[in-house]
């Protein structure tokens, strides 16, 4: 096998993808209605917040919202302020703005691991996918909070392939463990169980746990607090200990031992939710499979084996499952999918067919979503 040679994804390739995500996400975006019972919750609250000037609390109306930590809310609050606090669509700022850092970032780290067309074709499947797709149009968390994993994914991947092994700098490293805080203001456990497991599938795998002193820990975790604890500690005396108790024991604690909201499938559900997520790449993402595992032996392979199987697993045996809960892993899925592609024959076949169906029929849907008030309504919205 002879990969290109890694490196970072050129200006040209992240301007051309930020053009491709424009062109994919902005259709619908200002014009559709509320499409999932969790984004109005997520907007007035938002907007609550803008209103009463408490930027710590968090308020659904008259009861208080402690699900999640304040960070979505923070940042849909400031879009809103700064351009139309009564429209839906200031609140999904956030999303798109995170499904574009995403994509993007996704492409930067395929570059490294895989070379620059890997990282390219993996920054159009993840740009194109049904799944992120959804999510840039969604005034929720899941978008902003994958990019902010990715930020994290993104430095483990620079230290783990470093050659030379070297420490990260310290900008990197500032990267690395402020990108991790600000997930955990956004969700609290989903950043640590894919680091975590990334970090701790690639120690158990090649024997050595030695590269993650690289990530300069014991700096890292005071970065990381000093994100996290001055806003912790302030919704904790305002609430009097019950943002804790909710949103770790009543939000979390009830999904991992039991079917919240009655979000319940078997084992294999994620499967499926991989085909969805990642349509209409899912065949080239299957193709790929045994490609992956030839060369799982790969160190950039392995990175993202690492980063994708670990918490798939978990995910599996977590009872409550959405579909969306898989979205910080189609990166993985979709960086595995693209180095196949560019792999010497015979290794994916059809590559090139594959890649331009599957863009076609993502500015296909892309289409669909601005034509669909002329159908319904007579009217054509670009946006």
């Amino acid at each position: 096998m002879s990969p290109a040679a890694p490196g970072p994804a050129r200006g040209r390739d992240q301007a051309l993808l930020l053009l491709f995500c424009l062109a994919l996400f902005l259709p619908g975006f200002f014009t559709l209605p509320p499409i999932d019972r969790d984004e109005p919750r997520f907007a007035q609250a938002s907007r609550q917040l803008l209103e009463s000037g408490d930027w710590v609390d968090i308020r659904f109306q008259a009861a208080p919202r402690y699900k999640k930590p304040i960070a979505i809310y923070w940042l849909q609050a400031t879009t809103a302020a700064l351009t139309d606090r009564g429209a839906i669509w200031a609140y999904r700022l956030p999303s798109l703005i995170g499904a574009v850092a995403a994509v993007l970032l996704t492409a930067a780290i395929g570059g490294r691991l895989f070379g620059r067309p890997a990282g390219l074709a993996g920054g159009v499947m993840l740009a194109a996918s049904l799944l992120l797709a959804v999510q840039a149009r969604l005034a929720t968390t899941d978008a902003a909070l994958l990019a902010a994993i990715l930020l994290v994914q993104a430095m483990l991947a620079r230290a783990y392939l470093a050659a030379d092994r070297a420490f990260l700098s310290w900008w990197e490293t500032v990267l690395l463990w402020g990108g991790l805080g600000l997930a955990l203001l956004f969700k609290w456990p989903v950043v640590l169980l894919i680091a975590g497991g990334t970090a701790a599938a690639l120690a158990i795998a090649d024997r050595d746990a030695g590269w993650l002193a690289r990530l300069r820990p014991l700096a890292g975790v005071g970065i990381a607090l000093l994100i996290v604890a001055p806003w912790l500690v302030l919704i904790e005396r305002t609430s009097g200990g019950a943002f804790l108790a909710q949103s770790a024991g009543g939000d979390l604690f009830a999904k991992l031992v039991g079917a919240q909201e009655s979000h319940g499938a078997p084992p294999g559900y994620y499967l499926v939710a991989f085909a969805v997520g990642l349509a209409p790449f899912t065949p080239v993402a299957i193709a790929a499979v045994p490609w992956a595992w030839r060369q799982r032996r790969q160190k950039a392979v392995r990175f993202c084996l690492a980063w994708l199987l670990p918490s798939w697993l978990v995910f599996e045996l977590v009872p409550t499952k959405l579909p969306h809960y898989v979205l910080p892993l189609l990166p993985a899925l979709a960086l595995l999918a693209a180095a196949a592609l560019a792999a010497p024959p015979p290794s994916v076949r059809w590559r090139g067919p594959a890649l331009a169906v599957g863009i076609v029929i993502a500015l296909g849907l892309a289409a669909a979503a601005a034509a669909l008030p002329w159908r319904l309504e007579g009217r054509l919205d670009a946006v």
